[in-house]
This record gives structure tokens, sequence and C-alpha cells, in this order.
């Protein structure tokens, strides 16, 4: 990841991502998703994680996101940004923490101990907070050869080497060849092009 360093201090305008890793952190109304205040709770641990965006594109943004899901592992459903200004308008502070997989990252600081506490801020901070879910993940540009072949074209291989060796079979069990050579010949044929088929159509599966 390339990206501009941040600067030892947070600015008050700046905006901040708490990723959110479980669904019940998040409240649906509607169409209308928002943030509960758990999301906001640091309890056991004294303070809370959060990434700057300060730097940063979306699509790192998110990156991060997914590695700290992954790093539990969790699933990254989305984020609650918020401003610095916010926080320290409940008398608690941001301070930069920075980790080598996160340059961004920091911790809001100044908690009570006790987690009841605790959640009067953190229903201070989810009021404002800004939910964003997760982007769905884009598809792919290119498909494989599969992909590209219609599902009856697929088929059409095995029918017709099903075709061929019931034909040859029932010529052969009718005697239409005089000697028992010549029937066995129709028959290892028919066999031979129903194998061949059968290999050309695993491929274009795989």
């Amino acid at each position: 990841m390339s990206h501009r360093t941040p600067t030892l201090s947070v600015a008050a305008d700046e905006w901040l991502a708490r990723f959110i890793l479980f669904s019940r952190w998040i409240r649906s109304s509607g169409q209308i998703q928002t943030v509960k205040p758990d999301a906001f709770i640091p309890h056991p641990y004294p303070d809370l994680s959060v990434t700057r965006h300060t730097g940063l594109s979306v699509k790192d943004l998110w990156r991060i996101g997914q590695a700290v899901a992954d790093a539990r592992p969790a699933t990254l459903y989305g984020r609650a940004d918020i401003t610095a200004a916010e926080i320290r308008r409940q008398k608690l502070d941001v301070e930069p923490k920075p980790v080598p997989e996160n340059l961004n990252h920091a911790n809001i600081t100044g908690w009570p101990s006790d987690k009841p506490s605790q959640k009067s801020f953190a229903q201070e901070l989810a009021a404002v907070a800004r939910y964003v879910p997760k982007p769905p993940t884009a598809p792919q540009a290119t498909r494989t050869a599969a992909e590209r072949i219609p599902q009856s074209r697929r088929y059409r291989w095995i029918w017709l080497a099903v075709g061929i060796t019931i034909f040859g079979i029932l010529i052969a069990e009718r005697g239409e060849f005089g000697s028992r050579w010549q029937r066995r010949l129709v028959a290892g044929c028919a066999a031979a092009i129903l194998a061949v088929c059968i290999s050309r159509f695993q491929k274009r599966r795989g």
C-alpha cells in the first residue's frame, strides 16, 4: 500500500473508521441502517481501535478493514465513520497508534473503566456516526472458457457421444457386419468417440 503517512496529531475534522465485524452491531429500519452503541464499546479493552481516513483511498480503507476481519477471523459488514471532533465532544480523545500493517491506526482513549459508563458514551457516538456498508464484491472482468460456453453446447457433446455409442452397439448386435471382429471394431470405435467427447467436456468445465 502506498499512501501519505498521517501526521502525529489527529485533527478535529479528520474522519475515523470503526470497522463493523458483527451483524449485531447493525440496526436496520427499512432500507436505513445505523450502528448500535455496541460498536463503540471498548470493553474488555481500555481503548477503542479505529482507522484514520487521512491519505487513504476508499479501496485501501476497505482493504485494511478486511485485514482486521481476517485477523480475528470475522466478517466485515461495513464501517462506522465519525469525526475526531464528535469524539472529543464526549470528553474522549483520539491518539495515533500506527502499527506495521496499518499506519493509520489510532485509539479512542479516555474511557471510564466500567462497561455501563462506557455504554453511555458509546450511545452518543453511535448517534452521530455514519454507517457505510461494505460494497459488494465486483464481478470478474473475464470468465473462464467453460463459463463462456452455453450450457446447451456443453452437453451437446455428451449426448452426441452417447448416441454414437448406442448406435454402434445396436448395429453390432444386429449382425450387420459379417465377422465378430468387425462388430467389436464398431463398438470399440463408438466407445473411443464417447471417451474423447467426455474428456473434452471435462476440460472445458475445468
